[in-house]
C-alpha cells in the first residue's frame, strides 16, 4: 500500500491493533491516550524520523438488530469535523453515545482517536473524502503536521585569547 513489497522497503510498519469487537472494549479516552503514548515514543528517538500514522475504523453502520442497515451521514460528517477540530470532545464521549449516533459497529470510530492522539494538536486536515455506497461509509482524512521550526542558531562567542606565561 505504501511501498512495493520488496526486501528493501524505505520504511518500517508497526501495526497496533485495537479490539472493538469483544468486550471489554477500550474507552474513547483510552484510545486517545494510546495515540499520545505512541507520539511520545516516536519523539523520544534521537534520530530525526519521518513517520506516517495510519488509523482505520468504520464510521456509522449497524449490521444486525432492529437498526440493521443504519447509517448516519450527518454524524459521519460531524465526526470527521471533530476528529480534526476538537478530538478531545470525541475522546470524552461514551460508547453509548457512539452507538446511538453511529450504530453498534459505529463504535469503531474510537480507533480513529488513537491515530489523532499520535498527531500534534497543530496537525491540520488537508484532504477528506467520504463515500457511502451501501452498508458502511468509506472515508479518508489526511492530516499533515506543520513544519518544525528550526531552533535559532546561537551566535558563536569570540574565542578568548590565551595568555602566555605563568603567574606566581
Amino acid at each position: 500500500m505504501f511501498w512495493p513489497p520488496s526486501p528493501g522497503w524505505p520504511g518500517k510498519i508497526v501495526p497496533i491493533e485495537i479490539n472493538v469487537l469483544q468486550h471489554p472494549i477500550p474507552t474513547p479516552a483510552r484510545c486517545w491516550k494510546l495515540g499520545q503514548a505512541v507520539r511520545r515514543a516516536v519523539l523520544s528517538y534521537p534520530e530525526d524520523l519521518k513517520v506516517v500514522i495510519v488509523g482505520t475504523g468504520g464510521l456509522s453502520h449497524q449490521m444486525n438488530g432492529e437498526r440493521a442497515g443504519f447509517n448516519n451521514e450527518k454524524w459521519d460528517m460531524k465526526f470527521l469535523d471533530l476528529i480534526a477540530r476538537d478530538p478531545k470532545k470525541l475522546a470524552a464521549m461514551r460508547h453509548a453515545e457512539y452507538i446511538k449516533l453511529g450504530g453498534t459497529e459505529g463504535a469503531e470510530e474510537i480507533m480513529w482517536l488513537a491515530m489523532r492522539g499520535a498527531l500534534s494538536p497543530r496537525a491540520k486536515k488537508i484532504h477528506q473524502n467520504y463515500y457511502l455506497p451501501m452498508t458502511t461509509a468509506m472515508a479518508v482524512a489526511l492530516f499533515e503536521e506543520p513544519e518544525a521550526k528550526a531552533a535559532p542558531k546561537k551566535k558563536a562567542r569570540p574565542a578568548r585569547k590565551a595568555r602566555a606565561g605563568i603567574r606566581r
